[in-house]
């Protein structure tokens, strides 16, 4: 018989035990936290898993898989990644490179003779570093009316890039993120290789590393699909997935789960593949090479990517130094599992960030600034507004804003999660040169407000033809001087002025149009988004 006193002593210990268990590590039960509004039966939600110091020390499924059928997310549960696909293309280039079978220097017109008569040479370095200028392919096919969650085939990808067949800019000139530089990169891979993209990145990449549970959309069989996550929108409304062996991949489709790509990322930190050498080091020129993003979060250098497709959304944030990662997989439309990733490293690692010292208080008196500086040559425009001893530094194109404090004469700093940036403005204050992180620089002129009357803007209200989609923009200016067209998509509608040369899309934040004269006479105007530049349309009276 069990005496009195050992009951009460074992029922102590097992408290005592559980209140340890619980408390063990309070930083996990802040974690659970970020994820608790998705932890029910009836969201979509996220797989998460942390590694540290050569082990697995966090690894959870929160919500479900498929509402309607009520199956909860699993570990072991699949999710399309999207352009975390990217940094598989970048391997299978290297494992190329490696085998002296392609050159970065190549180049592309040689693999891929099909691509429009560009007038520049473009090198495979130009595609994995997204500087080709090539145009995203995707934005075409949205702009020609097509359903983006189709896909497209290899012709229709190639037909889109027809449509507009000159580049963003020069190659080599500048960073702007375009899928049709992977995708490309696919091709090119298939060319050389005599494999499809799926079964070379199979043969040289899954298998040897046991990815067991990775294949690409192209080779998803009915059954396959019980085996992953069904993609929701914020309204928690399904988005059916698009099973199509046709499809061009290499930029996105990657299926996967967490666990694998777990082994992936210890095999990229410990460099157990041909080629992984080229993706674990920061890249020459800039901050993106082989499908990898190369920033630092408070003086920490980090290596990361994520994915957004449509119901999906994924991220890996790697810290090579601490030996740390965090992968979070979403099958919602939800950008808070974007910063999660941040939250879950400044819980962890808190104690080894470097502290970034910027200045708080302004050296000397600055006018209050609220103006437009445009950089002519891409049809930018950063807005510039002083408060609060700080400027706010706002990039509509780019979809950017900063805080920018004062470290010398005319000289401003922001320091984020990514690096430093600087502001330096010359004397007159009538321009701005912007200092990226990677060390490259963009001018900026002071551009004046523009608030026109409506009935001095009829002169831009009529027909106009873009030959290269195919369509006519009736252009018409409401009473507030808005310009409308008849063409119904949020790309064509709700322009207001931000320069007398540049107007901005209020629904599409990084769309411009910038109407062109001939002897003082509209006779067209541009269309630009941040991977798309320069659309024509031509006045047709």
């Amino acid at each position: 018989m069990i005496s009195r006193a050992f009951a009460v002593t074992w029922i102590i210990g097992t408290l005592l035990l559980l209140n340890q268990c619980k408390n063990a590590n309070p930083k996990y039960d802040k974690i659970d936290e970020l994820f608790s509004k998705w932890n029910n039966g009836g969201s979509p939600g996220c797989t998460v898993l942390i590694y540290q110091n050569d082990k697995v020390i966090y690894k959870k499924a929160f919500g479900m898989a498929n509402i309607s059928d009520s199956i909860p997310l699993q570990i072991t549960t699949q999710f399309h990644v999207a352009s975390i696909t990217k940094q598989f293309t970048g391997m299978a280039i290297a494992i190329l490179e490696s085998r002296n079978l392609i050159k970065k220097d190549d180049e592309i017109i040689n693999y891929v003779p099909e691509l429009p008569n560009y007038r520049k040479p473009i090198t495979i370095e130009h595609l994995l570093n997204h500087t080709s200028g090539i145009p995203e392919y995707q934005y075409l096919e949205e702009l020609a009316g097509m359903d983006g969650r189709n896909g497209v085939s290899q012709e229709i990808f190639f037909d889109l890039l027809e449509v507009k067949n000159d580049l963003n800019n020069n190659p080599g000139e500048r960073y702007i993120y375009s899928n049709s530089n992977y995708a490309l990169l696919a091709i090119i891979i298939e060319r050389v290789t005599g494999m499809s993209f799926s079964e070379f990145v199979s043969k040289e990449i899954f298998h040897p590393l046991k990815m067991n549970d990775s294949k690409f959309i192209t080779n998803i069989k009915d059954e396959d699909q019980k085996q992953m996550a069904h993609g929701y929108n914020l309204d928690h409304k399904v988005e059916e997935p698009r099973i199509n062996p046709n499809l061009i991949i290499g930029h996105s489709g990657l299926i996967t789960t967490i666990e694998n790509l777990g082994i992936w990322v210890r095999a990229l930190m410990n460099r157990e593949l041909p080629g992984s050498v080229s993706l674990t080091q920061k890249p020459v020129w800039g901050h993106y090479n082989y499908g990898l993003q190369y920033f630092h979060h408070h003086g920490l250098p980090t290596i990361s990517h994520g994915g957004v497709h449509f119901g999906f959304r994924s991220n890996i944030l790697i810290f090579p130094d601490q030996d740390f990662f965090v992968i979070i997989l979403g099958n919602i439309d939800d950008r808070d599992f974007f910063y999660n990733n941040y939250t879950i490293a400044d819980i962890l690692l808190e104690d080894s960030y470097k502290k970034i010292e910027v200045e708080t208080e302004l050296k000397s008196n600055v006018d209050k600034l609220t103006e437009k500086f445009i950089n002519k040559y891409f049809d930018e425009v950063v807005q510039i507004s002083f408060t609060d001893s700080a400027l706010n530094i706002t990039n509509y194109q780019k979809g950017e804003n900063f805080v920018a404090f004062q470290s010398d004469k005319n000289v401003f700093v922001s320091s984020t999660s990514s690096g430093r940036k600087t502001y330096q403005f010359n004397q007159k204050r009538d321009s701005l040169q912007i200092i990226n992180y990677d060390g490259s620089t963009e001018i900026f002129h002071r551009a004046e407000d523009f608030y026109p009357p409506t009935r001095s803007l009829e002169h831009l209200a009529g027909p106009y033809l873009s030959k290269d989609v195919g369509f006519t923009l009736n252009l018409t200016i409401d009473e507030d001087g808005i310009i409308n067209s008849d063409f119904d998509s949020e790309y064509f509608n709700n322009f207001h002025p931000l320069t007398s040369e540049i107007w901005m899309n209020n629904n599409v934040n990084m769309m411009t149009m910038k109407f062109q004269y001939n002897e003082g006479k509209v006779c067209g105007f541009s269309l630009s988004l941040d991977r798309l530049k320069d659309l024509q349309f031509k006045r047709l009276n």
